[in-house]
């Protein structure tokens, strides 16, 4: 996974990855007290519940008898069988969910070193290790408190943003390596962004977000591929908006549903501005005087 690194490269970065997991791995050593305040949000404990009932068998409920939409699906598929181990011990299912957590973030700092070194103009020999982007962006992952926060509170956050940089990895090895003309490519992408979709419903604007920067960049010559990309990632997640529509009359999740009535019409123009601009500041950027150096390999 990491051997296009040099050889000290890739010693730190496995270093980061260990204290990643054992930092990660040691909350759930904690008194329940403490394991059900933080990094826990109240919010994680609607799709915790939802997870425990999955694994008794009583399908997509979060009290054991209404169906429910109001969640993000993959996080709670994956906490599933940590549930089923527990064998309805609540409290080490919440344990056990750190080592989901603690995978999450291990694979989240591979890719994204592997990432920041596919897009970084700079060759492992002309500078010293600490001004590395692959070095940075993995360091500041593993000990930036508000990240550890935000993807160990039992919410969908961390998957979510692992997804995304595979998403992006991926895109970027499409637009560096100048094989836009390979459908498959654009497939894969498109499966992968499904996958995301299914991490966070929101990530439906992220397709739509690379599918308008290759219609800008490429005009109609974009179109089969976008094609392609958004099939593939309508089939991947379809199951969620199938079993959305048959059960509750909406493709849009009760939470959803939920927020667009209670919130005022100017703020969420406010917080859709905000996210379509992280979005094309995503898909715009531009490696600049990297367009002709040597392309690094996966």
């Amino acid at each position: 996974m990491l051997k296009s690194f040099a050889p000290k490269s890739r010693k730190i970065l496995y270093v980061l990855i260990a204290i990643t997991v054992i930092s990660r791995l040691v909350l759930a050593f904690r008194p329940e007290a403490k394991l059900a305040s933080r990094p826990y949000l109240e919010d994680a404990y609607y799709a915790f519940n939802t997870a425990y009932h999955l694994a008794q068998g009583e399908g997509i409920t979060a009290d054991g008898t209404h169906p429910t939409n109001g969640i993000q699906p993959l996080i709670v598929f994956l906490y599933v069988p940590f549930y089923a181990i527990a064998d309805g011990d609540k409290w080490l299912a919440l344990r056990l969910i750190f080592i989901l957590i603690a995978l999450l973030e291990a694979a989240s700092i591979i890719v994204l070193a592997k990432l920041l070194k596919r897009l970084s103009c700079v060759e492992e020999e002309e500078v010293h290790w600490w001004q590395k982007p692959w070095i940075i962006g993995p360091a500041m992952w593993t000990f930036l408190y508000p990240l550890i926060w935000h993807h160990t509170n039992g919410l969908e956050t961390g998957l979510y943003a692992l997804m995304i940089l595979v998403v992006t990895y991926v895109y970027a090895g499409i637009r560096i390596d100048q094989e836009e003309e390979r459908a498959s490519r654009w497939i894969v992408l498109g499966a992968l962004l499904g996958i995301t979709v299914l991490a966070r419903i929101d990530a439906v604007f992220l397709v739509g977000g690379i599918g308008l920067t290759e219609l800008i960049r490429r005009h109609t010559k974009a179109i089969p591929h976008m094609i392609l990309m958004a099939a593939a990632a309508f089939v991947i997640s379809s199951p969620w908006w199938f079993y959305n529509f048959i059960n509750f009359g909406s493709f849009m999740p009760i939470s959803g549903q939920s927020q667009s009535q209670a919130s005022v019409l100017g703020e969420n123009l406010i917080r859709s501005a905000a996210v379509l601009a992280d979005i094309a500041s995503t898909c715009f950027c531009r490696s600049g005087s990297c367009s002709s150096r040597r392309h690094y390999g996966s």
